[in-house]
């Protein structure tokens, strides 16, 4: 709030600067989510498998080249997606998934599994040269339960 000379205009200038910042804000942190009817939304499951190697860090999924969460030991992380085509990548510090590009109809959940290609011969090639290929990424194979 601005008071003196020309407090109106300021005053109404430091309001709509206010209101934009907000706005932005409401948009940064998903506030305003676009309306989806119940049976047109879908969702993706990663579901990471439980080894000794990465076990007390989790992986970063980013979807459509953003950050939708973190996936832990043995953890399963479900993200709520737009139907279509996306694409899915993991990260740990520097290395990662190769990209893989899915697509989810509507109202279906679609499950990937996912952990890390690291073995005691492989490590230091897999942190090296193939470090974008240090984590994998796939469709889930069906249960036998």
């Amino acid at each position: 709030m601005v008071v003196g000379a020309g407090s109106a205009i300021a005053n109404r200038f430091y309001s709509l600067t206010l209101v934009g910042r907000v706005r932005n804000l409401e948009r940064l942190l998903c506030l305003q989510v676009p309306t989806m009817e119940k049976e047109s939304m879908s969702t993706m499951t990663i579901r990471r498998e439980r080894r000794y190697s990465d076990m007390a860090r989790s992986y970063t999924v980013l979807l459509d080249g953003e950050s939708a969460g973190d996936v832990g030991h043995g953890e399963t992380l479900t993200v709520a997606v737009m139907p279509g085509e996306h694409t899915v990548k993991l990260a740990i510090d520097w290395c990662g998934s190769p990209e893989v590009t899915v697509r989810v109809g509507a109202g279906e959940t679609l499950p990937l599994d996912c952990g890390n290609n690291s073995s005691a011969i492989g490590l230091l090639l897999y942190i090296t040269i193939w470090r974008g290929r240090y984590l994998w990424l796939r469709a889930a194979r069906p249960s036998t339960h």
